[in-house]
């Protein structure tokens, strides 16, 4: 179990190991520290400019942090209040991530009107206990924990969607003890920027063009990225973590919302669908996944379903065979010299004209009369979605 705990966002400091995605159904195990990202670099907003530039919900007291994490493509606005720190870090990774910085030195703020922060608190911070735990830090001479890694793709930026698994996070020291699919996490919400926003928001012009904000699951904020910027998804997810996540998000709105920004148009929405079909390869992975359903029918339900209900073909229902004084059966009849089995032809005999007479005057089905009346007439019929 990591040595974690609380700290309130604009109290963190360069150094610290953010929580940047949380717990996932692990393929061949989770390191201790997982989903920790160290940060190389902090600005922080001033709350009065912060109100100008997003929503009222997104502005909590004090400053807005933004970090730029070890391994992160972009950097994170993150919410006020507490989010997740290693209390205590791998100490060889530490050394490997210090070494190896993933961001260059900053010359200047990103926002305009932001400060350099991070070498001390902005008010009082919580400081970890002494660890008297037992925790057993991986090291670069460990055996491969996963026997193989999930396939990614790149694409720009601009061309992520709702529900792609978005590389939020890689180079976890040491190599050797990371998952299958681990740093992947879905992208629940996506806004733009609109261009007079950028124009104003940004120093730098290099971030005058595009910019796509990404509400990633279980990350503490946002996530920036330029347009043009090029990031890794998952070619295939693994199919019951993202039937979970889908249904179960984690947030129903974006933490932060930038007031002058959009969610994407049905035109930019195509554009990224079109982009996606083009660069995601056919990778056959969804059976690397190990199930945790020992009964194939409630991973189905787990799989298709919505609030616990899920559709299946009119032939698939238990259909009544053999109902005294009735017809219907002499009906199906009729329709298994052409239907696939015995199942299919009673569902063709309940659309039927004649079974729909017949069940008039059968005291079993004539309870079934309006669905039956609603299943065969012509039209949208919305409630056959679950």
């Amino acid at each position: 179990m990591a040595p974690k705990g609380p700290q309130n966002s604009f109290n963190l400091l360069i150094g610290d190991y953010l929580r940047v995605t949380t717990d996932r159904p692990a393929v061949s195990g989770r390191g201790a520290d997982e989903g920790f990202a160290r940060i190389e670099r902090i600005e922080h907003l001033a709350e009065d400019l912060a109100r100008e530039i997003f929503t009222r919900e997104s502005v909590d007291f004090g400053p807005v942090p933004v970090v730029w994490c070890h391994g992160i493509p972009g950097p994170l606005v993150l919410r006020g209040g507490d989010v997740h720190v290693l209390d205590h870090a791998n100490p060889g990774r530490v050394r490997h991530d210090e070494a190896h910085p993933w961001w260059p030195p900053a010359e200047k703020v990103l926002l305009r009107g932001a400060v350099a922060a991070g070498h001390e608190p902005y008010r009082w911070r919580r400081e970890p206990i002494p660890w008297t735990g037992q925790v057993t830090w991986a090291d670069a001479d460990w055996p491969p924990r996963a026997p193989y890694r999930a396939t990614g793709f790149p694409k720009s930026a601009s061309a992520l969607l709702v529900g792609d698994y978005l590389r939020i996070h890689r180079d976890r020291w040491p190599e050797c003890d990371q998952d299958v699919d681990e740093g992947f996490a879905r992208v629940e919400h996506l806004r733009l920027l609109n261009p007079e926003l950028t124009q104003q928001l940004f120093v730098d012009s290099v971030w005058g063009g595009t910019v796509v904000v990404a509400s990633v699951y279980g990350l503490p904020g946002v996530l920036m990225l330029r347009g043009e910027d090029t990031v890794e998804v998952q070619a295939v997810p693994n199919p019951e973590r993202a039937a979970w996540e889908a249904r179960n998000r984690w947030s129903g709105q974006p933490s932060m919302v930038f007031i002058d920004s959009h969610a994407p148009t049905d035109a930019e929405r195509q554009a990224a669908e079109a982009i996606d079909v083009a660069r995601r390869p056919q990778a056959d992975e969804a059976g690397r996944y190990p199930s945790r359903f020992s009964d194939p029918f409630q991973r189905r339900l787990a799989l298709e379903s919505r609030y616990g209900l899920r559709t299946v073909p009119l032939s698939a229902l238990p259909w009544p065979h053999g109902q005294s004084n009735c017809r219907m059966g002499r009906i199906a009849d009729t329709y298994k010299a052409v239907a696939a089995d015995e199942q299919t032809a009673h569902a063709a005999a309940f659309l039927s004209a004649e079974g729909r007479e017949t069940m008039s005057s059968c005291s079993y089905h004539v309870f079934l009369l309006v669905p039956s009346a609603r299943l065969a007439a012509p039209g949208p019929h919305p409630h056959r979605n679950p």
